[in-house]
């Protein structure tokens, strides 16, 4: 119950302040970062001369990398907060 709780406030919080545009200039938004690294080894997986078990193969490893990275980038906030009062709220 508490992680739907959280996401309803993060979506709230969202759609209250967005992504400061001084912002999304410097990082860009991570939505945006994710579809770019898809489009990248799109074009470099995808490619038609490649058998479609490569492709497939392609497919997978850009999976397991956006998954990889997304879980390196939630674990970072966690191992420097720890269980603190912050980390709990991280955590969540």
């Amino acid at each position: 119950m508490m992680m739907v709780v959280a996401l309803l406030i993060a979506l709230i919080f969202d759609r209250l302040v967005g992504w400061p545009d001084a912002l999304f200039k410097r990082l860009s938004h991570p939505v945006v970062a994710i579809g770019a690294l898809i489009s990248w080894h799109d074009r470099w997986l995808n490619k038609a001369d490649k058998s479609v078990l490569m492709r497939r193969i392609g497919g997978v490893v850009t999976v397991f990398i956006i998954c990889l990275i997304a879980a390196i980038i939630a674990l970072i906030p966690s191992l420097f907060l720890g269980d603190g009062p912050y980390g709990g709220l991280i955590d969540m």
